[in-house]
């Protein structure tokens, strides 16, 4: 039985300021909390990418090799799935970077979890 290590990721925009935090747990329970701050204007679907690629970093770091992607953003593992299609130009870029990134895992899938 295939082991996956678990992202859950969220990120937020706001008026004043935007940041994102994650969870990445192991197969065998352990789990690293990360949150940071993003220093530059973005939407909340941004936040999420950026939540996303940051998570996904952090599962190559620490050379996780199958990986369950867990998030209440319909629309970023929607697009992600390709069940979705990305219209904005900011949304494709994003989209290609954390595809291109999933490849460097042996086996990923992506769940929409809701709230």
């Amino acid at each position: 039985m295939k082991e996956y290590w678990v992202l859950h990721f969220d990120g937020a925009s706001k008026t004043k300021s935007s940041g994102a935090d994650l969870v990445l747990k192991s197969p065998n329970g352990f789990m690293i909390e990360y949150a940071f701050k993003l220093d530059f204007p973005n939407t909340n679907n941004e936040a999420e990418y950026e939540a996303l690629i940051e998570g996904l970093g952090l599962a190559r770091a620490v050379r996780a090799k199958n990986l369950k992607v867990c998030r209440d953003s319909r629309l970023v593992v929607a697009q992600v799935n390709g069940e979705f299609e990305a219209q904005d130009d900011t949304m494709v870029k994003y989209l290609r970077v954390v595809k291109g990134i999933l490849t460097q895992f042996d086996e990923r899938y992506e769940e929409h979890v809701p709230r």
